[in-house]
């Protein structure tokens, strides 16, 4: 086994109590800023409110000791991303994705897609969830590099409410100062 099993559940628990602690505080800091303005709305940014949810997230392990150690040094900010991307409600809001962006990158003009479907808590996916809350993330998993420099894994979104799921497919990359930064994200299908 590349990967002590004791080792693998530390990773998924400080993984679970950093997304609902770190990316909660960081959520609740934005939504008390954005709830000066209308609703959650000001300046075309709409962010719905940050729920808890008692499930943990799964988070499939790579066999591969090189990506597991890239998703170790990676982890802070994909936390930060997914955090972020659960939680807008249009895709004017996913500027606030630009600072963990590589240089050069919109994430509100990301290519390629619907604007609707650049976010998981969408109108067109999420017909029946109440848009107000976020999505959960329930699963992280497809672990792999495309490159020595770029990391590339699914995530899994789901709507307590409603029972709705949206899944996406995320590539970060590793610049030089050694930091991870999102390059690209596509809807998964």
């Amino acid at each position: 086994m590349d990967l002590p099993v004791q080792k693998i559940a530390i990773i998924i628990t400080i993984f679970a109590i950093s997304l609902c602690t770190a990316g909660c505080a960081d959520l609740a800091t934005i939504n008390a800023q954005l709830a000066h303005g209308m609703n959650h709305q000001s300046g075309g940014i709409a962010m719905a409110t940050q729920m808890d949810s008692a499930k943990p997230v799964q988070l499939g392990v790579s066999k591969d000791k090189r990506v597991t150690a890239s998703t170790e040094e990676a982890m802070p900010t994909i936390r930060d991303v997914l955090a972020i991307h659960r939680c807008v409600q249009n895709s004017e809001s996913q500027r606030l994705l630009n600072v963990f962006a590589v240089p050069g990158v919109d994430m509100a003009q990301m290519g390629g897609m619907t604007p609707e479907l650049r976010y998981p808590n969408n109108q067109i996916s999420m017909k029946f969830h109440d848009r107000s809350k976020c999505v959960n993330l329930i699963t992280l998993d497809q672990w792999m590099m495309p490159a020595l420099n770029g990391l590339q894994f699914r995530a899994v979104y789901f709507a307590d409410d409603s029972g709705e799921t949206i899944s996406y497919l995320y590539l970060f990359k590793k610049m030089d100062d050694g930091s991870w930064k999102l390059a690209q994200f596509n809807r998964y299908s």
